[in-house]
């Protein structure tokens, strides 16, 4: 498709480069942070072809468009000079405290999903590849190098996504970030007797993989880099500035943050395995039948740091990964039924495609806004359906072992050596969630003019 025509219908719905502060996409959503959001219409921009849905959240109007959205963003940028194109949204004033959190978070992995999903689709193929092949072939081995290493280094990859959340410097921060995984630190704090700093002691953690240490970390220096630039003499300020802000910001990192970042961690991990042992089946249903419009707010990858810290954990992660993995499958064939029993030929090949994104790439955004949510009957059929998968998969005690955006192609996820039979388990609930889905669908039907 040529994004040209749509990317100029949406730079003058929004009220043109003058309305337009900063422009940025993520997985399948182009994101815009405006200087007067009131003028813009929904309804307008939706009508456009090529848009699937918009959402106004954490100070961006985000705009819907799908797998190439990196296509429509190319030809938007031709339009015109929006300034930092990576900019971060404004800080929102006030509101639900929790709100706020789960949207710093959000906004701080959201750029870092693509290399995570990527890394994690290798960590598939290196699996299956394990199947076949013997452990110490050294091509396994290097593509288990590859596979790990954005999870390893995912400190990093969020302390610069977070410092544009935030507003701070995000190289600076990276630095910061980078010295808690720096191999003579770990050495330095992995000592017996430990290490003290200006006598007081760093406590050792392992911050590998970690995310919320990252994310404390940018907060923070947000505030101490205003005071930095507040502080130093305009001459000094190409080398003082950028030293005083490292010097005051790292111990800070490793002495309060870090620590204070892993303890939450880990109390996130405890409390899903508390959650995940007391009453289990009943969150695999509500997680999984609740999915679809969890991902409507963006806040799928807000639980993330949970996800991570349960991966860490022997009974690996029983809940988002499995409920993800029920609904994204569902997504994909409430739209495969809707593209067999459609009439229109436009709503015919926009369900085909977005059952495909959805059942093998995991990727449900353009089937949710443009196809399902629309249609209105065959969101509920598919919340129905994950709903009694839920249940399913709950009884199972289905869990994730590695990362990967849940999908078809991703099912190697589920494979633990204690339990070989939980791959089996969830290749089930995929197979109950695709059928359910799709006969309920078939059988509630839809109106293809509610879509209009």
């Amino acid at each position: 498709m040529d994004y040209s025509p749509t990317a100029k219908s949406i730079l003058q719905k929004v009220g043109g480069e003058a309305n337009i502060v900063s422009v940025n996409h993520c997985m399948t959503r182009l994101r815009l942070v405006l200087k007067d959001e009131s003028i813009v219409k929904d309804e307008e921009i939706k009508a456009i072809k090529g848009v699937v849905g918009v959402m106004r959240k954490g100070g961006q109007y985000q705009i819907v468009i799908g797998n190439e959205v990196a296509k429509c963003y190319q030809e938007f940028l031709k339009l015109g000079s929006f300034g930092d194109t990576k900019g971060a949204a404004p800080a929102k004033k006030g509101g639900n405290p929790i709100s706020i959190i789960l949207d710093a978070i959000s906004g701080s992995m959201s750029p870092v999903i693509p290399a995570i999903i990527g890394a994690g689709m290798i960590q598939v193929l290196n699996i299956i590849l394990g199947w076949f092949l013997p452990a110490d072939n050294q091509t396994l081995q290097l593509l288990s190098v590859i596979g790990n290493t954005a999870f390893y280094f995912l400190p990093v990859l969020v302390a610069y996504s977070a410092g544009r959340k935030f507003g701070a410097n995000p190289v600076l921060v990276t630095a910061v970030v980078a010295i808690l995984i720096h191999p003579n630190f770990i050495s330095l704090t992995g000592a017996e007797g430990g290490i003290n700093f200006l006598g007081i002691p760093v406590t050792s953690f392992d911050y590998s993989s970690s995310i919320i240490p990252a994310i404390l970390t940018a907060w923070v220096m947000s505030y101490i880099e205003r005071l930095i630039e507040k502080i130093t003499p305009a001459f000094t300020k190409n080398f003082l500035k950028p030293m005083l802000i490292i010097l005051i910001s790292t111990p800070i990192a490793f002495l309060i943050l870090g620590p204070l970042g892993s303890i939450i961690g880990n109390g996130l991990a405890s409390v899903l395995v508390f959650i995940q042992s007391h009453v289990s089946i009943a969150s695999y249903i509500i997680m999984a039948a609740a999915m679809p419009f969890i991902v409507m707010t963006g806040m799928h990858w807000a639980f993330i740091p949970v996800v991570f810290a349960a991966l860490e954990t022997p009974a690996g992660e029983s809940l988002m990964l499995p409920a993800m993995l029920i609904s994204n499958v569902a997504q994909g064939a409430a739209c495969l039924a809707i593209a067999f029993k459609a009439k229109n030929g436009d709503l015919k090949q926009l369900a085909a495609s977005s059952a495909v994104s959805a059942l093998f790439a995991g990727v449900t955004e353009p089937g949710l806004y443009g196809v399902t949510m629309p249609l209105k009957r065959p969101l509920a059929a598919l919340c129905i359906s994950s709903g009694i998968t839920g249940l399913i998969a709950g009884i199972m005690q289905v869990s994730a072992s590695s990362f990967a955006s849940p999908s078809l192609l991703a099912l190697p996820i589920f494979v633990r050596a204690d339990d070989p039979s939980n791959f089996m388990m969830a290749v089930a609930c995929a197979a109950i969630s695709i059928v359910l889905t799709f006969v309920v669908t078939w059988v509630m039907g839809f109106k293809e003019e509610e879509r209009n």
